[in-house]
Parts: structure tokens; C-alpha cells; sequence
């Protein structure tokens, strides 16, 4: 890797969902699969990069066409490891010294819960320089970790629903722009679903953090 392009992710959980992915695609997107993504990427007429994994989610049509192909690189992990796949591929990404634009993870959510709770909680504990530059997504819900100062911008749809979940016991100083149900410099704290189902009023909204904390923003469009 050695541009600053989108580069983009792929799980298993987007095995099924093909025209989501190529949906989602722009050109110029770099594809990296986390084992069994291959799958996806095949099935949208794509081909990985790099394919991150321990192999064993991969199906084998897909596996031989990887194995095949000396332009795909592999890199490849022990069933018993410490962390999954799809943490492995994007600490591959971020590992990249020519630093990597924009990442998109597709397919991380699937139907393994705790792997993508897993996921969100790894994605929380990166350098803010890391976590600002990641976004995750099933083509529909659209995910984003904010930290101590950043801000987001929300484009999407009028009604959209919108929701902020504290990954911290307690996030201060949040403000939010274009939504049905404004804040400023509020707080949000665990055991509460106060962030719950807000609204984008119009196509733009922001979310902002002055205070402390880490927030989860959970966008679903339509």
C-alpha cells in the first residue's frame, strides 16, 4: 500500500450481501478481506489485495482462487490466536507505513455479537489519529468511534435515526446539530438510553465532543 486511497475492509458477516458491498465501493477502493470477506469480494466480480486470516471461514472455491493467484497476498494466522480476524486485517492496515487514508470496515457485524462488540471495544482503544480515520458498516447502519474532541459530520436523510452510546462511564460536553432532539455540551453516562433513536432533521447533522470521554455513534439510514 502506498497512497492515501480508501482502503476498505471485508468481513464475513458480508458473505449473502455482495451488492451491498459493490454498492458501498468507490473506484479506487483498496480490498483487504479478513478470511471469509473474500467470499463477498468475489461474488461483487472484485478480488482482494490482501487476504488476513486464519483460513478457516474461507470458502474453498474462493480459498483455491487466492492460493491461485501470486497478485493476492496472503497473510496468515493460527486457528488458536489471540484476536479475530477482522481485528487482524486492520491492524494490518494500520500497520501500514505509507499511512493509510480512510478505512471502511464491511461485514464486521454479522451475527457474532461478540465479535463485534470485540471489535468496537479495539477500535475505542486506538491513538485518536487511528480511530478518527474508521468507520464500519452493513451497508445499512453506519458506525463511527468519537473521542475527546473530535467532531463528526452526519449526512444522510431526514428521519434517520441516529444513536449515541458511552463506551466510557461518563461523555461529557456533547453538542448535536440538526436533529430532532438538539444538546448542548450535555452529558451522556451508562445505564441511561438518553442518545437513543435521535433524528436527523435535515441531510446534515454534528455531532460534537468538547468534554472527555469516548462516544459510539450509530447511523441508520432509511
Amino acid at each position: 500500500m502506498s497512497d492515501p486511497r480508501r482502503t476498505v475492509v471485508v468481513a464475513a458477516g458480508a458473505a449473502g450481501a455482495p451488492a451491498l458491498l459493490a454498492g458501498i465501493l468507490r473506484p479506487g477502493d483498496r480490498l483487504v478481506a479478513a478470511d471469509g470477506g473474500a467470499d463477498a469480494i468475489f461474488a461483487a466480480g472484485l478480488c482482494p489485495e490482501v487476504v488476513v486470516g486464519d483460513m478457516d471461514s474461507i470458502g474453498p472455491r474462493a480459498r483455491a482462487r487466492v492460493e491461485d493467484d501470486p497478485a493476492i497476498e496472503i497473510r496468515r494466522h493460527p486457528v488458536r490466536k489471540d484476536a479475530t480476524d477482522s481485528q487482524l486485517a486492520l491492524e494490518y492496515v494500520l500497520a501500514d507505513g505509507d499511512r493509510p487514508g480512510e478505512i471502511l470496515m464491511f461485514g464486521v457485524f454479522g451475527d457474532r455479537l461478540d465479535h463485534a462488540l470485540g471489535l468496537v471495544q479495539f477500535v475505542a482503544g486506538l491513538e485518536e489519529e487511528e480511530r478518527r480515520r474508521i468507520a464500519m458498516t452493513d451497508g445499512t447502519q453506519w458506525v463511527r468511534v468519537l473521542g475527546a474532541g473530535e467532531e463528526c459530520p452526519v449526512a444522510g436523510d431526514p428521519g434517520d435515526t441516529v444513536s449515541l452510546l458511552p463506551l466510557t462511564p461518563r461523555v461529557t460536553g456533547v453538542s448535536l446539530e440538526g436533529f430532532s432532539f438538539p444538546l448542548e455540551d450535555g452529558a451522556l453516562s451508562w445505564g441511561s438510553t438518553l442518545g437513543i433513536s435521535n433524528e436527523l432533521e435535515d441531510a446534515r447533522g454534528r455531532v460534537r465532543i468538547r468534554g472527555q470521554g469516548i462516544l459510539l455513534l450509530i447511523h441508520t439510514r432509511g
